[in-house]
Parts: structure tokens; sequence; C-alpha cells
């Protein structure tokens, strides 16, 4: 004799109409074969009437069914076994259904607790970003207070020499015998004036450029890391007007890749062939294509040895890190690709040799999870083409 759980299936019923991923996937719900019969699809009850209302409305009506038993079971001595069959299947099914059902649940909760983590972590970085910013900024900030100060000091100093030169004049004019003296004293004090005034001035600039700094430094200063090693290593390339300093082959002015080795196979412009050439240190304003007053200088040097090769043709690439959404990135990249062709058109680079290009973020090389890959990530190359 075989017996059928009444209100295991009516658990499952009440569980398919109650949750929405169990709801979705679920199929009507019959009881075994009896003259009064009832049949319950999920949702038809209402959203008033709960799963443990359903659980007592199916025991009460599995209780009335000829066999049941006071356990909630029912005996299902003299049916049909066609009915038995069905009844287990039906049971088969909706056990399935609800584990179906369970795991998508666990499967999301464990996929919104992984993005919590992840978003949490997140946060931390970005806040210890922002601090090490403003620490930064507050760093130079105070240096240009003090170069205000020497400043102030300088026009003093001027302002007392002056004064000097007067007294001694003064002098000049009451003692003819010291006239000579005085005026070697006087040419003197002047050209200190000259030179104070110079350095005064050169005071006002480096203090404008530190203010210039604080404007960019949220970009910059997670490039400068990265980049000084490079560089330093490309400024030393750079001084080299005459040989082959990295014995690739291929003379310096000529060489669009510094650094490659001896060994290595390269092409005529001193590149690897299928190497990336990026433009080291080669950079702009926040959030702009507004080239910095460093990378016009740099951009000089490859403009000569680009007219080098005048019958090479390249792509010039921009790229993003994978901050902010990927169109805005796609954009900024492009304007900054084409702000470092418009450059070296204006330094003697034909135009139909240069094709810019904006990749945005699809291309890293490096982590962007790690503010150093960021800084490398953000770049600007050239790719020679056939």
């Amino acid at each position: 004799m075989s017996k059928y759980l009444v209100c295991s299936i009516t658990v499952i019923a009440a569980l398919s109409t109650a949750s929405p991923a169990v709801a979705a996937d679920s199929q009507t719900v019959a009881l075994p074969p009896h003259p009064d019969r009832v049949l319950l699809k999920p949702g038809e009850c209402g959203s008033a009437v709960t799963g443990e209302d359903r659980l007592r409305w199916f025991c009460a009506e599995a209780s009335r069914m000829p066999g049941a038993q006071e356990d909630g079971t029912v005996e299902a001595a003299g049916e049909d076994p066609s009915s038995q069959r069905l009844l287990l299947e039906r049971q088969a099914q909706m056990e399935r259904q609800l584990n179906a059902a369970l795991q998508q649940l666990n499967a999301a909760q464990n996929a919104n607790e992984a993005m919590q983590r992840q978003s949490e972590a997140q946060l931390v970085e970005a806040q210890q970003t922002v601090a090490g910013l403003h620490q930064e900024i507050e760093t130079l900030q105070a240096r240009a207070a003090e170069k205000d100060t020497e400043a102030v000091a300088t026009q003093q100093t001027i302002a007392g020499l002056h004064q000097e030169i007067e007294t001694l004049k003064a002098r000049a004019a009451e003692k003819d015998t010291e006239a000579v003296a005085a005026q070697q004293t006087i040419t003197g004090l002047q050209q200190q004036i000259e030179t104070l005034k110079a350095e005064q001035a050169q005071t006002k600039a480096k203090a404008d450029e530190a203010q210039q700094i604080v404007v960019g430094l949220r970009e910059e200063i997670e490039a400068l890391s990265a980049q000084l090693t490079r560089s330093e290593d490309q400024a030393a390339s750079y001084r080299a007007l005459l040989g082959d300093s990295d014995q690739d082959g291929v003379a310096d002015p000529g060489d669009l890749c510094s650094g490659t080795g001896a060994g290595r196979t390269v092409d005529r412009t001193g590149c690897a062939i299928g190497d990336e050439i990026v433009l080291q240190g080669v950079a702009f304003a926040w959030n702009s294509s507004d080239l910095t007053s460093k990378s016009r200088r740099l951009l000089d040097d490859v403009a000569t040895r680009l007219n080098n090769h005048p019958d090479v043709y390249f792509e010039v690439a921009g790229h993003t890190d994978s901050t902010g959404s990927a169109e805005a990135n796609r954009t900024l990249s492009t304007l900054r690709a084409e702000a470092v062709r418009d450059y070296l058109l204006t330094k003697g680079v034909s135009a139909d040799r240069l094709v810019a290009v904006g990749y945005g973020e699809k291309r890293p090389i490096a982590d962007n999870n790690d503010p150093a890959g960021r800084a490398i990530n953000r770049r600007v190359s050239l790719s020679r083409l056939e």
C-alpha cells in the first residue's frame, strides 16, 4: 500500500504562490482524483491569503478525501494505480520546482553579498584617494604661500637697494674722487636688482605653475609615481642627439622607441614589430584634452623623429582607465588622440600620415583596480600602419 503526504503538496503549492521566483515556473497543482477535487493556480487566491492559510486549507481538504488518516496521509488502497502514479508525478514535479527556486534564491543572495563587499572595498579606496589628494593640495598651497613670502622679501630688498643707490648718488655728487667707485657700485647694485627682478619673476612663475598643478592634481598625482622612472629614462634618450643608445641598430635621432635593447628585432623606426609606441609623459589637464606645457615639449621631439620617416604612417590612439561611463571615456580618448595629432601637424608632420582613434577603456595594459595601473592605462600611443 502506498501513501501520499497531502500536507507536503500543500506546502509546495503555498510556496509557489508566495515567492515570485517559484511562481514564475510553477504549474497548476491538483489534489488526487476526488469528487470534490480542487485546482489551485499561483496567485488565484489573492495576496491576502498567506501560505499558512493555504496549508490549513489543503490539509482540511485532504482530511475529507477517501482513506484520509489523522496524521495527514491518505490511504491509497482501492484507488486506480494510474491515479497514484499521477499523484506521485505531481509531487515530484512540485519538489523539483521548489528546489530550483531555492537554488535561484541562494544564487541571488550570494551575488548581492558579493556586490556589497565589492562596493564597500571601492568606497574605502575612494576615501583613501580623496584623503591623499587633500593632503597634497594643502602641501602645494603651503609651498605657494612660501613663494609669495619670498616675493615680498625680494621686493623689500629691491626697495632697499634703490634707496642705497640714491644715497651713493648723493655721495658721488659731494665727492668727485669717489665718483668712479660709487658708479661701479651703482652698476653692480643695478645688476643685482635685475637679477633679483628675474628671480622674482621666476618665483611668481613657479607660484603660478604650482597653482596650475593644484587644479590638475587629481589626474597627475596618480600618473607621477607610475611615469617617473620611464620619464627619466626617456628624457636621457631625448638628450642624445647622435649615436644608438639602446643598441638596436637604429640611430637615436630616428629611433621612435628608445630602450628596446640589443638583440631585439626592430623595424627602421627603431620599434619592435607589432609594439605599441606609448608616448611617455604626454598628459592632459583634468578631464579635458588640453595638453600640458611639458607634453608639448615632448611632442616636439616626437615630431622631429616622425619627420625623419616621412613615408611611414601611424595611428594616434587615445586610451583611458575604466573610471566613468564607457561612452564618456571613448569620447574623451578620441578628443585627446585628436589633440596630439593636431599638435604634431603644427610641427610639420603631414596630415595624411596620422589617423586619430579613441578606444576609451577597451584596451587596458594594467590593472584598473589599482591607482598606478589606472595611471598607466591613461595614455596616448602610436601604432605603425602598413
